[in-house]
């Protein structure tokens, strides 16, 4: 386990980004109001190949091209960006879906208690959007946070268990 100030301070940068509209690894000016950070990267051999913390936010939910034309142009159907898409965003362009197939995808929501000056961690689980974005890639496995635990999942396990994002069912809804 790691040192809890580190924790912390990832928690703390992660709102400090959010507060001021801006995605870790790229500038962007999107506004946002999630009261929570998820945050995701890729792993390939026991090493990130994401750049820095790929986070959710209310920017663009849109795949970049180069991850889209892996899909035949599917884009997610969200109303803000996933974490995961987020991570999906930040590989670089070149990749194939032979190199996606040996990758892990690791979603968390780390949340920082002043009181009990400890790190939990809360339910990352992927939407059923997501899930189906991943699966369609082929990425090998699937490891998110939940209730204080990691849990390892394929993704055709994830797409068995996954629910709609609630900005899915308002799109669903309208």
């Amino acid at each position: 386990m790691r040192d809890p100030k580190y924790h912390h301070q990832v928690y703390q940068n992660g709102n400090h980004l959010l507060e001021n509209g801006r995605a870790p690894s790229r500038p962007s000016l999107a506004r946002c109001r999630l009261s929570h950070c998820v945050v995701a990267c890729l792993v390939r051999g026991g090493k990130v190949v994401t750049p820095g913390f790929a986070m959710c936010s209310e920017a663009s939910p849109r795949l970049r091209p180069h991850v889209a034309r892996l899909l035949g142009g599917q884009q997610p159907r969200t109303m803000t960006q996933h974490a995961e898409i987020a991570a999906l965003n930040l590989l670089p362009e070149g990749i194939s879906l032979r190199q996606l197939q040996r990758m892990t995808l690791v979603v968390i929501r780390p949340k920082y208690s002043q009181k009990l000056r400890q790190t939990r961690m809360l339910c990352a689980q992927p939407c059923r959007e997501c899930a189906n974005i991943i699966d369609k890639l082929g990425i090998k496995m699937v490891v998110y946070s939940s209730e204080n635990m990691l849990h390892r999942r394929t993704p055709s396990e994830l797409m068995l268990e996954a629910l709609p994002s609630s900005g899915t069912e308002w799109l669903i809804r309208s």
